[in-house]
């Protein structure tokens, strides 16, 4: 069983969050519901929003049914200072909350390097949270502009 999260930003804390599970039931008629293929057998995709705190991490959790959270995050382009601010800082604090409540937890950031990006800032400021573990740049793209970082819970 995998449960997965993966968000994407609006330039406001608020985000979508994808989630699915091996066994979860598929094929009733909610809209935001989308059938992946699994491998075995299909998966269902939920979308669900976020609010970017603390609060809002036990908020999806409790709503999507996953209180022991995910086993995999990923967040997309959501770190961009000159169009979303500082608001990376409300990301990393969702990404401690949950990497607290499940440390064997996997969060995938996938970035593009621009002038005055603030990665730079993010990527430290995870670093210094008391639930991550690790932060690895695991690709970096110069033609694409384009990294990833995966960041570890403490086990």
């Amino acid at each position: 069983k995998s449960n997965f999260a993966d968000t994407t930003s609006t330039g406001r804390p608020t985000c979508s969050i994808a989630v699915a599970a091996d066994d979860s039931p598929v094929g009733d008629n909610d809209p935001h519901k989308v059938v992946v293929d699994g491998g075995s057998r299909p998966s269902r995709i939920s979308a669900l929003p976020l609010s970017w705190s603390r609060e809002g991490v036990h908020h999806l959790l409790t709503s999507s049914g996953y209180p022991n959270g995910f086993d995999y995050v990923l967040n997309c382009d959501c770190v961009y200072e000159p169009l979303y601010g500082k608001s990376h800082r409300q990301l990393v604090d969702v990404i401690d909350e949950l990497l607290c409540i499940n440390p064997r937890c996997t969060v995938i950031s996938s970035v593009e390097r621009r002038r005055a990006d603030g990665i730079d800032s993010f990527v430290e400021h995870m670093k210094s949270r008391d639930h991550v573990g690790s932060v690895e740049k695991v690709l970096h793209d110069d033609k694409l502009k384009l990294e990833i970082y995966v960041t570890k819970g403490i086990k």
